[in-house]
């Protein structure tokens, strides 16, 4: 959806929504993608994740005993890797196959046979 609303040039329209309902939407959808991440980041044996938000918070309650320590481990080592780098490496990775001062990740998308995000930059850019 999003590849598509990129495409037809339809970013011009958030700035018709109130920011208030763009931040509710945005945090909605941080939140909800987190929740979907428990059992992996936990290493939870689960054999369904149910696909309602109380369904599910029931179904982690249900399997605490199942975690994965190694799992969880990994898991917070990563996401404190990641906030250190954030903080002392800001533009860290910015490598480029092109040279220069470019954004993360252009030498792969180079690679891949072009600026594959230009459409997005274009539909989605703030007006100066």
């Amino acid at each position: 959806m999003l590849v598509a609303a990129g495409l037809l040039r339809l970013g011009a329209l958030v700035r018709c929504m109130p920011e208030p309902v763009v931040t509710g939407f945005t945090a909605g959808i941080a939140i909800s993608i987190a929740l979907s991440q428990v059992r992996e980041a936990l290493g939870l044996r689960m054999e369904r994740l149910p696909g309602e938000f109380a369904e599910r918070m029931v179904a982690y309650a249900e399997h605490p005993h199942t975690w994965d320590g190694a799992t969880t481990a990994l898991t917070l080592i990563s996401i404190l890797a990641i906030a250190l780098l954030r903080r002392w490496r800001p533009g860290w990775p910015a490598f480029s196959a092109r040279g220069g001062d470019r954004e993360p990740c252009d030498g792969v998308v180079s690679a891949a046979g072009g600026d594959l995000r230009q459409p997005f930059r274009r539909a989605f850019e703030q007006p100066a």
